[in-house]
């Protein structure tokens, strides 16, 4: 399959009586998507929506990229083993080192709030008025 623009691959499902689990399979020889072009997927669910891609795909690893699965996360597509010939493209997850990253941000940021915190002047009310005079004569 050979995407120019921006293309979309609608897996809306009715009751309907000839596919009564909802079991909704494209095998593609190859995807391609050309540059600057996406791939969305739409109402897509995970066991019951394949796009399978054959492992020996030429222009699969570029086309990953421009893959977008509507409703869910807005990484890179990933791909997950479906049986000796092909590929099933899934919605891709954050790599734990996006996860770590991320922690890592939220953690440099409590540690500057809390030195901010420290280093900020006490202000306590005074009670009463005094005069530079009156404290200097309070000392003698």
């Amino acid at each position: 399959m050979e995407v120019t623009g921006n293309g979309v691959i609608d897996y809306y499902h009715s009751l309907d009586r000839q596919h009564p689990h909802g079991d909704h399979r494209l095998y593609l020889d190859d995807l391609e998507i050309e540059w600057g072009g996406q791939l969305t997927i739409k109402n897509w669910m995970l066991s019951r929506d394949f796009l399978l891609v054959r492992k020996d795909s030429e222009h699969l690893n570029d086309a990953l990229s421009r893959i977008k699965f509507e409703g869910h996360w807005e990484w890179r597509a990933a791909l997950k083993d479906f049986d000796k010939d092909y590929w099933q493209l899934i919605p891709g997850i954050p790599e734990p080192s996006t996860y770590g990253a991320a922690l890592g941000v939220v953690a440099v940021g409590a540690c500057l709030m809390r030195r901010r915190q420290k280093a900020a002047p006490v202000h306590r009310p005074l009670w009463g008025r005094a005069s530079a005079d009156s404290i200097l004569h309070r000392r003698r």
